[in-house]
């Protein structure tokens, strides 16, 4: 009996591309019988999903005839009843100005200024036009002022090295003027080493007081060792974020628990039973509510664990 192993087939053609296969010889395991599947498909959960989606779309159609017509309603759209349109029936003023009106006034607005516009920037573009024109013809008069410059440059050149010939004759009191100094310096120097002796002098004094501040230091060290690893540690273990998702969780199912507790009460008190459709959107907004409120305390949490950690470190961000 031949057993494959691998085979690839051309989907297009429906030709066997290559296949891996092994001869056996022996038994054989058979699969049959089998169970089965069972239908998960919640039918509450998509009526809901359903009449959600149909008020939705009823909300868009109310949204986009207050944006056309100004009200909440088609008013040119033809009841069946009476065979009248909707304005008809409910008084619509055509005359009245809708957003869509005021969007058009708008454009058209914006289409009358745009030649308006086109024209003040033509008129400037030549006003920069003639503004360039005027400064190349200024180009010849200010090369004429250049060239003057660089001459009146070149002779004071001669006044320079006049100059530089009367440093040359100062030259010899400047150098009995430094030779002074040098020796005022040799002396400061006398001065210099008779103040480092005496601090040669202070050193075993020095050494005595920092010996003492260390022990003093390592001393305060080692009292606060034990605080300073419960500090790490916490700031290490941090807030327990499970517990806090659980308690916002239990907070969220007590709210909305005695919100339908009073809904219960409310209809007690007309004489109507409670009904699975009136507790829909109150599920819908407890589910939304309740998986905000989890992020958010995750979100804390994880944040404040992170803060911890910094602080225990001593950076800063």
């Amino acid at each position: 009996m031949k057993i494959y192993t691998k085979v690839v087939i051309d989907m297009k053609t429906g030709h066997v591309v290559s296949a891996d296969t092994f001869e056996h010889t022996g038994p054989v395991a058979l699969c049959g019988g089998g169970g089965g599947g069972k239908d998960t498909v919640d039918k509450n959960y998509n009526k809901g999903m359903l009449e959600l989606s149909r008020e939705q779309q009823s909300w868009a159609r109310e949204m986009f005839n207050m944006f056309k017509y100004g009200v909440s309603y088609d008013p040119y759209a033809v009841d069946a009843a009476t065979g009248k349109s909707l304005g008809e029936l409910q008084g619509y003023d055509a005359s009245k100005i809708s957003e869509m009106d005021l969007m058009g006034q708008y454009f058209q607005t914006q289409a009358g200024i745009m030649p308006k516009e086109a024209a003040t920037v033509s008129a400037q573009l030549g006003l920069e036009k003639a503004q360039a024109e005027a400064q190349q013809g200024l180009i010849p008069s200010q090369v004429s002022t250049e060239q003057a410059k660089l001459a009146t440059e070149r002779q004071g050149y001669g006044l320079t090295s006049a100059q530089i010939v009367e440093q040359y004759k100062l030259l010899g009191p400047k150098t009995a003027t430094e030779l002074a100094k040098m020796s005022s310096e040799q002396a400061g120097y006398g001065l210099s080493t008779a103040q480092t002796a005496a601090e040669m002098r202070l050193l075993p004094q020095r050494e005595e007081v920092t010996s003492l501040g260390l022990s003093q230091a390592k001393q305060v060290l080692t009292e606060r060792s034990p605080v300073i690893s419960q500090l790490y540690k916490d700031a290490l273990s941090g807030v327990d974020i499970n517990r806090r998702v659980s308690e916002a969780r239990a907070g969220v199912q007590q709210a909305f628990a005695g919100a339908e507790t009073g809904m219960t009460r409310n209809l007690a008190r007309y004489g109507l039973a409670p009904k699975e459709s009136d507790f829909r959107g109150l599920e819908i907004a407890k589910a939304t509510s309740m998986a905000g409120q989890e992020g958010a305390v995750r979100r804390e949490a994880e944040d404040e664990n992170f803060k911890r950690r910094v602080t225990a470190l001593g950076l800063q961000f």
